[in-house]
């Protein structure tokens, strides 16, 4: 799921995501619902996940454009589900970056949002925000995070829910951790060929 946010980061969000789309992937990240509008004009086919914030006035886009949209909390789905009309989205489970998404610890909150009418849940994630560099310190916090967001899901199978797609790795991540793989990897700098640390190109040369 490459993450063509802020203009492809300066190549062309379409000009991208066509030649992704090409080249047979057919799923991508986008910051916000206008980036994902955009896609949409351009032409570009699969689901197109908002990794951000959309304001309620807002939400009307994510159905015309066909977008599947972040749960970043537990009253943010509220606020979805009260909008009346079904809603593809991924819910983000907070594992330790503390930015976004319900925490780890609270199943039954996580679990009832599964059951919010108006919610269409196809996929389920977290986002591995130590992954740079794979030094024993940061390896112990990113495996605790992955551990974490397994016993989320987990818990959710045992329930009988369907989390759909999984995934918890950015480029880092993909280039550090790869035996984590999900069913998507949002990989973004990288995927211009773009890494900003010189650690890592010198792990994977």
């Amino acid at each position: 799921m490459p993450a063509v946010k802020a203009n492809a980061y300066g190549h062309g969000a379409v000009l991208v995501a066509k030649e992704l789309n090409r080249l047979g992937i057919m799923a991508s990240c986008v910051a916000t619902v206008t980036e994902g509008a955009e896609l949409r004009r351009g032409g570009i086919k699969g689901e197109i996940l908002v990794l951000g914030y959309t304001h309620p006035e807002q939400f009307y886009m994510l159905r015309r454009y066909r977008l599947t949209q972040t749960v970043v909390d537990i009253s943010y789905a509220r606020l979805l589900n009260a909008y009346g009309k079904k809603l593809k989205v991924h819910l983000k489970i907070d594992t330790g970056m503390h930015r976004l998404g319900i925490p780890a610890d609270r199943k039954e909150e996580i679990a009832r949002v599964f059951h919010y009418r108006n919610l269409v849940i196809t996929g389920i994630f977290t986002h591995l925000c130590a992954a740079d560099v794979r030094t024993a310190e940061k390896e112990k916090f990113t495996m605790g995070q992955a551990a974490a967001f397994d016993r989320v899901i987990c818990d959710l199978n045992q329930r009988g829910l369907s989390c759909g797609k999984i995934h918890l790795l950015p480029s880092y991540g993909l280039l550090q951790y790869s035996e984590l793989a999900g069913d998507y990897a949002r990989v973004g700098i990288a995927l211009y060929g773009v890494l900003s640390k010189e650690q890592i190109w010198k792990a994977v040369e």
